[in-house]
């Protein structure tokens, strides 16, 4: 049964039973608030074309100015909590997945380019899985991109490709050629004999 309690952090409520039916998915190896940036970032990378930018302008929700906003990251756990960081993976074109966060990605001038350009401002009307964003270039061009809801929500879901993504990303350096297999397996566990194949597929090897 769903306790019907509500939870309090800092100035937002949750509460369990509405939250059941705001079940997301995440597509992204990320804290959730950077998800909607992530996706504007996204947006914009073909339009940018990495023409030489002045500055990079972010609205986020006010909880993210807190939860989510180091500026200049120098771990791969503070980069997981940094809109900067993640803005600059996503425009750089790597998939902000597991294996973005690493020294290797830290230390990409590229990324830091971007990153040291990215300037934050808490706007209420932006939702906490929302964003606004705008690359300004030397040429004076501005873009702009504005998420209402991150990829991975309800009202926004994945496809089954976006999951693949995600899921191959997390799976494969562990399990390695038998990724594709096991997501198969568990895209057909209803099927008689699947759930056996999923276990034979997932045993420790020597």
């Amino acid at each position: 049964f769903v306790q019907t309690a509500t939870a309090q952090f800092d100035d937002v409520a949750f509460s369990p039973g509405d939250s059941l039916f705001d079940n997301s998915f995440k597509p992204y190896a990320c804290g959730k608030l950077i998800h909607g940036h992530i996706d504007a970032a996204r947006e914009l990378r073909d339009g940018w074309a990495e023409r030489p930018v002045t500055q990079i302008r972010c609205r986020v929700a006010e909880i993210s100015t807190r939860l989510v906003g180091r500026p200049l990251p120098t771990t791969h756990l503070e980069g997981k909590f940094s809109v900067a960081f993640c803005i600059a993976l996503a425009l750089n074109g790597y998939p902000v997945l597991p294996g973005d966060f690493s020294a290797e990605r830290l230390a990409d001038p590229k990324v830091q380019d971007i990153m040291g350009k990215v300037e934050l401002s808490p706007n209420s009307a932006v939702g906490r899985y929302g964003s606004v964003l705008e690359i300004e270039l030397t040429d004076g061009e501005v873009l702009r991109a504005t998420i209402e809801r991150s990829r991975g929500n309800p009202e926004n879901p994945l496809s089954w490709d976006d999951l693949k993504t995600k899921f191959d990303g997390m799976v494969e350096p562990i399990l390695g050629d038998q990724t594709g297999a096991l997501y198969d397996g568990l895209r057909a566990i209803d099927e008689p004999g699947a759930l056996s194949e999923i276990q034979t597929l997932i045993q420790p090897r020597a």
